[in-house]
């Protein structure tokens, strides 16, 4: 059931590649880092609304997350600090300049019918 298609909604994925030296306005470096993602890739799955049971078990029950995305009979290339758009209405065309992402992976959970990414949701781009 998880892998219909009239059950998937589009979203774009970014993956993590590596954290970098902070610089201020001025090119100095700050002594901070900052993560840095890949080119956006769009894609559509199964995304369930909250957590629930099966999920809990799937993850353990000391992570914290919102969302569940199902992937059936394959994988995305997602690792864990992945960042996601997930927005009401988001389609393959759509500008995501003027939107910050608003999901990050937290976990992984694979088995022989497909994958469940564990989704925490952020408030603010933390690029």
């Amino acid at each position: 059931m998880r892998g219909l298609e009239r059950n998937k909604i589009g979203f774009y994925y970014a993956l993590y590649l590596d954290e970098i030296d902070a610089e201020n306005a001025d090119g100095k470096k700050t002594g901070g880092k900052v993560k840095t993602y890949g080119n956006p890739v769009f894609c559509r799955a199964n995304i369930a609304p909250s957590r629930g049971d099966a999920e809990v078990e799937a993850f353990g029950k000391d992570l914290s997350y919102s969302r569940v995305l199902c992937i059936s009979g394959r994988r995305l290339p997602i690792t864990e600090e992945s960042i996601l758009w997930l927005y009401d209405g988001l389609d393959q065309w759509s500008d995501l300049t003027e939107k910050p992402f608003n999901f990050v992976v937290v976990g992984i959970a694979e088995s022989l019918n497909g994958t469940l990414y564990a989704l925490q949701q952020r408030g603010v781009d933390r690029r």
